[in-house]
């Protein structure tokens, strides 16, 4: 009778392909669909999965989305809570590292534009902005890869 711990390492030698390739780091497209998960994970946690709470004379609309950084090897999620009153809006954003569960900036803008301000909280110092523009500059750091 043969060994039966030889059995199982031909056997799992067989399946993988390759033993590097079963322990080995994972491959950009499973990097990308786990940071998918826990995005959507936290979101739910912390947002529920209502998109849209209509309240008493307007509406709050939610969103978020999420990039797994190959440059930094995190995951980031931006959220986006766009509250709808009368005739003003205003529009909260904050950037969070997925793993860590750290807040890595924030904005806050609304009056059709007259006010804007946000803050980086990474880096070297505080990044401040006074616009969306300026605050989609910081933030474009995050949630796309240089090519």
């Amino acid at each position: 009778m043969k060994n039966p711990i030889s059995i199982v390492i031909v056997a799992a030698f067989l399946s993988c392909g390759m033993i590097s390739y079963c322990f080995g780091e994972p491959n950009a497209h499973d990097l990308h669909e786990q940071c998918h998960r826990r995005a959507e994970e936290l979101w739910k946690k912390g947002f529920g999965i209502n998109d849209v709470l209509k309240k008493p004379g307007g509406r709050v609309t939610k969103k978020y989305e999420y990039h797994y950084n190959e440059t930094f090897k995190k995951c980031f999620y931006l959220t986006r809570s766009d509250i709808v009153e009368k005739m003003d809006v205003a529009t909260l954003e904050r950037l969070f590292d997925v793993d860590d569960k750290k807040e890595y900036g924030m904005f806050t803008g609304g009056n059709r534009g007259t006010f804007a301000i946000c803050i980086m909280f990474v880096g070297k110092g505080k990044h401040r902005c006074s616009s969306e523009d300026e605050w989609r500059e910081l933030v474009k750091v995050y949630m796309e890869d240089a090519n």
